[in-house]
């Protein structure tokens, strides 16, 4: 699963030490402490790309990122440690473990800094009211799932934005497939998720008679069908699987993949699914866009030893996908259900 946590993230403390104020939502964090100290969220992400936005209420020592979930700062501030990132908008320096690097403006109370965390491309980038400042760290990796962060000195205030409001200089011009962290869906939709989850893991189950929380066989067969995937060439469940991050086994789903994925994508029935199927097969006519995809199916049907893209295909179905005709040599469906008839075995 690329996200876990609660639907609605809020600031948390990062110790029980800690005496920084969490206000307004959950989401508005104040120092009344002489040292640093710090507030993250209470989400955490793996793999994805994702974008959040801070109000600066105040024209002191405030630092802003990424941590690991596990990353302990103490007396320190966001950045001293090689599990945490973070740009220091009064001092405008970023900061990783023991690299350090001027970078950026000068910042005034009421500026929004938004941060991308990329980890596809396993960067940073920060913007400054809606103008790129650029990127601020890469080779970042998400070996422990990582948080939002921030660091702040004595008498400073700021205020997040998870996606909870509209952001006030949305990037998904550069970032199409930018992720909120904040899920925008209704309790009654989250219901109807989890309902939808579990008829397909039911059908599987049927075939199989296991009993744990998985998409399997049958289940992703009809699952597949009834989100309008059925012609031989079309690499569909492929795509869902991809976005999804699904890769704990070929061709299956679990709960937290299916239910976490969908829902970050404000995505809960079937229309809203097809809809969003629909977005990422058009951008995959871009090549630019279908090499993380086919680089993803290369890793996803290795081990199953189904293959069906040699790496001197790769040029034609680019091609071939660039001018409308997708992936005609990469999933055919009597093997897909001939594989997973073998998986059961």
């Amino acid at each position: 699963m690329n996200r876990e946590g609660p639907p609605q993230p809020h600031l948390i403390k990062f110790d029980s030490k800690s005496s920084i104020k969490i206000g307004k939502d959950g989401l508005e964090a104040e120092n009344a402490t002489s040292a640093f100290d710090h507030v993250k969220a209470d989400v955490k992400v793996r793999a994805g790309k994702w974008y959040y936005e801070v109000r600066i209420l105040s024209s002191g020592v405030m630092r802003f990122g990424w941590c690991s979930d596990k990353c302990h700062l103490g007396s320190d501030a966001l950045g001293s440690t090689t599990d945490s990132w973070a740009l220091d908008t009064y001092y405008r320096v970023s900061y990783n473990g023991t690299h350090t690097e001027r970078f950026g403006d000068y910042w005034s109370s009421g500026d929004v800094l938004g941060c991308v965390l990329d980890l596809e491309a396993k960067t940073i980038a920060y913007y400054r009211n809606g103008t790129e400042i650029g990127v601020a760290f890469s080779g970042v990796t998400a070996t422990e799932p990582l948080c939002p962060a921030a660091s702040l000195q004595k008498k400073q205030k700021c205020l997040f934005n998870f996606g909870k409001e509209p952001f006030s200089f949305p990037v998904t011009e550069v970032f199409p497939d930018i992720r909120a962290l904040h899920i925008n869906i209704t309790k009654e939709q989250q219901v109807s998720l989890d309902k939808l989850f579990d008829k397909y893991r039911d059908i599987g189950h049927k075939e199989t008679g296991e009993r744990d929380d998985v998409i399997r066989g049958n289940g992703s067969l009809t699952y597949s069908s009834e989100l309008g995937i059925s012609d031989d060439k079309d690499p569909g469940l492929l795509v869902v699987a991809w976005k999804l991050n699904a890769t704990t086994k070929v061709w299956e789903f679990t709960r937290g993949e299916f239910v976490g994925g969908w829902s970050v994508l404000g995505c809960w029935n079937l229309d809203t699914m097809k809809r969003k199927l629909r977005e990422w097969k058009d951008e995959l006519k871009n090549p630019a866009k279908f090499k993380p995809f086919y680089n993803f199916c290369f890793d996803y049907l290795k081990e199953e030893k189904k293959i069906l893209v040699s790496v001197l295909e790769h040029d034609a179905c680019v091609l071939s996908c660039h001018g409308g005709a997708c992936f005609r040599s990469m999933m055919r469906a009597k093997l897909f259900a001939n594989d997973i008839k073998r998986a059961q075995k």
